[in-house]
């Protein structure tokens, strides 16, 4: 079959439209809109094929099985409090007495989401057209809606984004509700549900221009992804950390095929008044996109530059878990220990080599692993922006070049001052340094958390529970401990009290100022029970040094051994 740009969509393509879906249950995000109307209509079709029946088949047999990927449950046995969700009354009820629909709901391969954000009079009305045609297909249904009253800023484009995040937060909360409701009846752990958009190949190039006029990175440009996660940070209400995957199935067909297809089966739709309303960015910008069609920039070509993008993204991505999450070695200059802090060994010979394709390649490199590390250490800080982490790299490498202006006795021509890196700047809630490294041939960035600032906060645990504490690390405390604890940052005082009291501490070298006092501590009313750290040490401590300290500290009065467990968990953060 010859396809034009307005084809409709046939069943011989939803094979390859739906192959990103993963094998867990779906929740359709369905606002009423003729392209979330088309997408739930096409996924209808899809699990009447073979490859739909199948994937039912592989879902339906995770019923019944433990699967606990989506979550990190921090330090094992211990248990987890139901978290309090703002969607848990609309969703499942107050009570677990629905066990019934519960049921219905878990066994249902695919559940339909319609947000009725209140904006508009119509929004009602929208969210129960929304139902009754999923009902037509089979799908059961529900509506989330979002109560924004208590939302001050009326200017349209914070507006918008508000009511996007909020949406998504609803309904990756009545996901966790349903996960943690199931798990409570039957005793098993299903996967997540993973959310499903009807975003098209039009909203992709829409996002490209968008993230270009902000003069975006390579993240950036390389826009939606079919298959992502959405990152939902530990709160006090729900002490862990979750990743609910986002589908993007759409993201290849063109608006005019989906426009096509809904005119082919004769489907309904209700418009949305502000995809026409000019305050918002994304309707200037698909307006600007139509003048540009006229200059030769072609949508197919658009969509294959951005498919070229992604695919540099990823290998980009790569290396940057290499680095990160590898250990240590020539080739992987990063080093977490325990979460302490974090160094980074920079080559100091590639640098000075101004202008090399290894130059760029290590200043590239260096500006993702310092954004990510500034995340990972930075606790609830604000997250710094591109433009600030490149400023610190560039300030970086002048020091170095500064610091060093020879290759082999030769001058490398670049005579900048000192004074372009101000040691023990801040970042994103935390510190950072340059120092040298123990190798000769490079040199050594450091991170780490900022004590003294806001932020670290305390988390109350009773015995057998466990939590997150400060983005950083999850904590947990057994079940045989006798009294219920507080977890806060070990701070300056009790760290001065530690080293006099085992005196081994003062031999671990390398220690940012400040950053022992930014440790987990577990404290028992006002009395020091336990800092796990330094019962189990990374492995950069060397390992003589490190049975000294674990020898002297389980024999220090006063101190417990075994009952606390604090874990650094740097693959929670995106």
């Amino acid at each position: 079959m010859t396809l034009t740009p307005d084809s409709a969509i046939s069943d011989s393509e939803l094979e390859q439209i739906f192959a990103c879906l993963p094998n867990r249950p779906l929740a359709i995000a369905v606002s009423g809109g003729r392209d979330s109307m088309v997408l739930m209509h096409l996924l209808a079709r899809w699990v009447k094929t073979a490859l739909g029946a199948n994937w039912l088949h592989g879902v339906a047999s995770t019923n019944g099985a433990t699967d606990r990927s989506d979550v990190v449950l921090p330090g094992g046995p211990p248990r987890l409090r139901r978290p309090r969700l703002t969607a848990r009354a609309g969703w499942l009820g107050e009570d677990l007495e629905c066990a019934e629909l519960l049921a219905r709901r878990a066994a249902s391969a695919i559940v339909v989401l319609t947000v009725d954000h209140g904006l508009r009079a119509a929004s009602a009305e929208e969210a129960a057209f929304v139902a009754k045609a999923a009902a037509a297909l089979g799908f059961l249904h529900h509506t989330l809606v979002w109560d924004h009253a208590a939302a001050s800023d009326r200017q349209a484009s914070a507006l918008q984004a508000r009511a996007r995040d909020a949406r998504y937060g609803l309904m990756c909360d009545a996901i966790e509700d349903e996960w943690w409701s199931y798990s409570a009846i039957a005793g098993v752990y299903l996967p997540r549900r993973a959310i499903v958009t009807a975003h098209h190949r039009g909203d992709q190039i829409e996002t490209f221009f968008m993230h270009l006029k902000r003069g975006s990175g390579l993240d950036g440009l390389a826009s939606m992804l079919p298959l992502t996660h959405r990152y939902r940070a530990p709160t006090p209400e729900r002490p862990y950390p979750v990743d609910i995957k986002i589908c993007r199935p759409l993201l290849d067909i063109a608006p005019e095929r989906l426009a096509a297809t809904a005119r082919l089966h004769t489907l309904d739709w209700r418009e949305d008044p502000s995809n026409a309303d000019p305050r918002f960015e994304r309707v200037r910008m698909r307006a600007e996109i139509v003048k540009l069609e006229a200059l030769g920039f072609n949508s197919d070509n658009l969509h294959l530059s951005v498919r070229r993008l992604q695919r540099a993204r990823e290998v980009v991505h790569h290396l940057e878990h290499q680095h990160l999450y590898n250990g240590p070695s020539v080739s992987d200059p990063v080093e977490l220990n325990g979460g302490l802090y974090a160094s980074i060994a920079i080559d100091r010979a590639e640098l000075l080599r101004v202008g090399t394709t290894m130059t760029r390649a290590c200043e590239e490199m260096l500006c993702r692993l310092l954004g990510r590390l500034v995340s990972l250490y930075g606790g609830e800080s604000r997250k710094p922006r591109l433009c600030e982490i490149e400023d610190l790299v560039e300030s970086t490498l002048l020091a170095i070049v500064s610091a060093d202006r020879s290759v082999s006795g030769a001058e490398s021509g670049m005579a900048y001052p000192k004074e372009n890196f101000k040691l023990g700047r801040t970042l994103g809630g935390c510190r950072i340094d340059y120092v040298h490294h123990r190798d000769p041939s490079r040199r050594k960035l450091r991170v780490w958390r900022e004590y003294g600032r806001r932020g670290f906060g305390e988390l109350q645990l009773a015995p057998g529970d466990c939590g997150w504490w400060d983005g950083r690390f999850s904590v947990a405390v057994s079940a045989d401990t006798p009294d219920p604890v507080t977890v806060r940052a070990l701070g300056a005082k009790a760290w001065a009290g530690l080293r006099r009291c085992i005196p081994a501490l003062d031999s671990l070298r390398g220690v940012p100022p400040g950053a022992m006092a930014t440790l987990p501590a577990f404290w028992v009313g006002d009395r020091l029970a336990s800092v796990p750290f330094f019962e189990r040490l990374p492995a950069s401590v060397p390992s003589w040094l490190r049975q000294e300290i674990e020898r002297d500290w389980s024999a220090a009065p006063g101190l417990e051994c075994g009952r606390y467990s604090a874990h650094f968990q740097p693959g929670a953060a995106p």
